[in-house]
């Protein structure tokens, strides 16, 4: 399994966060603003083990994005963790329904991204 995450934030304060973590516990991090270029990533990376994805962004939205990610025989298998600053119950069902593995609130806790990403890719030698 591969200790590769995709990052898919339009916030460059997010986006900084979640690899100063991840990489501090010795996982790869890729980032992307948007799910357009996230997907062009994930065509670039088919080893990427897990991905945090915005919901809200310009160019492709987060929905869209999952929904493409899912939809795509080589993607399909990838835990996909929602991000976003709502937790509307209607919305944390709507990325269920579309396949997203979880769902976590900004502002993000370090540690829970770090044992987040863990529980889905194992440790990595830090």
């Amino acid at each position: 399994m591969s200790g590769k995450v995709l990052c898919i934030d339009d916030s460059k304060t997010i986006q900084l966060c979640l690899q100063l973590a991840l990489e501090g516990a010795g996982f790869t991090v890729l980032i992307a603003e948007n799910g357009a270029v996230g997907l062009k990533l994930l065509e670039d990376n088919p080893d990427t083990g897990l991905i945090y994805l915005d919901v809200h962004m310009p160019v492709m939205d987060g929905f869209t994005c999952l929904q493409h990610i899912k939809d795509n025989p080589k993607t399909s298998h990838i835990d996909v963790i929602m991000v976003t600053t709502e937790g509307s119950k209607v919305k944390v069902e709507r990325s269920k329904g579309l396949g997203a593995s979880g769902w976590i609130v900004k502002p993000i806790d370090e540690n829970i991204a770090v044992s987040v990403a863990e529980k889905y890719l194992g440790k990595r030698p830090a």
